[in-house]
């Protein structure tokens, strides 16, 4: 083997390697997906919950517990190595933020057993738990350097913020609801969340392939009711009796009905690493 050749091998093998690691990234995201969509179940039974002032969800907010720490173990037994890569200081900087936040997940939910937090220092700090599990995917699509696996990341990534803005949205009107009327910063916050909700899935769509379009064409636009009571939220309108939990049963499905779609493009982002693996191998094997 000549000296060019043995460097087109390793060029080849580097490819590979590189590959191999978007692979793993990649099932490192999915169970990201997954910790994401637990944690907002429990944000959203933990809102009702506090918005009742106990009455309701109790059994709820229990049941979405025990799922986020499922997930959180499966996401713990994904990471990968705590060793020293060039260029890998930021992604191990942003799963390190994720790993103290969720280290506060057991306090959080001491406080709000005793009632110490209210209702939007609860969803704050949900908040800011799951912002730091997102930017472990923005952190992967922002250094993935295949062009077909980074549209894929950036459709994934863009998909689920919009998705995680629609989940807070959920909590904004569930709390404007149960009191009967929303305050102003209240009514700004809805309108800021729909207009970032619009932003995020705009992004997706210039990304994503024409199946998850095709997918999310349905989703694209809130059902009647739901732009009936956001028209409530948004300008001061008279709230309903039954407003809170019609508008979190409404808001809750619309997140499920996505996270169907979110769990596809996953797949799509696997498929893809599978794909450029496989064709790297086959050049590497090539004479």
């Amino acid at each position: 083997m000549t000296d060019a050749l043995r460097y087109l091998q390793a060029s080849r093998e580097s490819d590979i390697a590189s590959l191999q690691r978007l692979l793993h990234t990649g099932k490192l995201i999915t169970t990201v997906s997954e910790l994401v969509h637990q944690l907002q179940r429990e944000r959203g039974a933990s809102n009702i919950w506090i918005c009742s002032q106990g009455k309701l969800f109790a059994e709820e907010r229990t049941a979405r517990e025990q799922d986020v720490n499922q997930c959180q173990r499966a996401f713990l037994r994904v990471l990968p190595p705590a060793a020293a890569q060039p260029g890998y200081s930021r992604f191990c900087n942003v799963i390190a933020a994720a790993l103290q936040a969720l280290e506060e997940l057991p306090t959080l939910r001491a406080q709000l057993a005793q009632r110490q937090l209210t209702h939007a220092q609860a969803m704050s700090a949900f908040n800011q738990i799951i912002r730091t599990l997102l930017n472990v995917v923005f952190e992967a699509a922002d250094t993935a350097s295949h062009p077909d696996i980074s549209r894929a990341l950036i459709a994934l990534f863009s998909f689920m913020q919009g998705k995680e803005l629609a989940g807070q949205e959920r909590a904004t009107g569930s709390a404007g609801f149960a009191a009967g009327q929303f305050s102003d910063e209240q009514r700004r916050r809805m309108v800021a969340l729909i207009d970032a909700q619009e932003q995020s899935f705009a992004t997706f769509s210039q990304f994503a392939d024409s199946d998850a379009l095709l997918h999310w064409q349905p989703l694209a636009q809130a059902s009647r009711e739901i732009e009936r009571l956001r028209r409530i939220a948004c300008t001061g309108g008279q709230s309903e009796e039954a407003g809170a939990l019609n508008w979190f049963s409404l808001l809750s499905a619309r997140l499920d009905q996505m996270k169907i779609l979110e769990d596809s493009l996953s797949l799509t982002l696997m498929s893809r690493c599978r794909e450029a693996i496989r064709v790297a191998q086959q050049q590497a094997a090539a004479p």
